[in-house]
């Protein structure tokens, strides 16, 4: 699995137990909109933090690295209850059980923007939209084999 797709499962996952008995789908996936109020997770931007952060460790067969991103997810609750979702889950997210979920998909928050109510009108209704900003950190360990070294000369040169 790729990186895109692991951290995008990881949100998915941690989140959903967060807001267990709503609807939680990923944005721009051009299929039918929920019924009732649901939480949109569109993920905006995935940043490398620095090489500095980056620890590698190599045993007799392989070389493993970890690295961490910062991975800007948005957040958005739609419907006529999408301000009570969006307040319920901004909440919660710093509850230390919330950082429990997180962890064990390889997450923490390190930041959340505020709460923007950004309504939208759908033909002659206004529909109530709810959005969210979390940036959260994301652990990755990549292991690549390493080659078996057979045989090492060393041919002197005397001048």
């Amino acid at each position: 699995m790729n990186l895109y797709d692991s951290v995008r499962q990881a949100i998915y996952n941690s989140s959903k137990n967060l807001l267990p008995n709503n609807e939680l789908i990923y944005s721009h996936q051009s299929g039918h909109e929920p019924r009732g109020s649901y939480c949109s997770i569109n993920i905006i931007r995935t940043n490398k933090i620095g090489m500095e952060y980056e620890s590698t460790y190599a045993s007799a067969t392989d070389i493993t690295s970890g690295s961490v991103y910062e991975v800007t997810t948005r957040f958005m609750f739609v419907g006529d209850d999408a301000g009570n979702l969006a307040y319920e889950f901004e909440t919660v997210a710093d509850n230390p059980a919330s950082r429990f979920y997180f962890g064990t998909e390889s997450l923490a928050i390190m930041r959340k923007g505020e709460i923007r109510r950004v309504p939208e009108k759908r033909d002659t209704d206004w529909i109530d939209n709810f959005v969210l900003d979390v940036i959260f950190s994301y652990a990755v360990e990549t292991t690549q084999p390493i080659d078996i070294i057979e045989e090492v000369s060393w041919t002197p040169t005397i001048n």
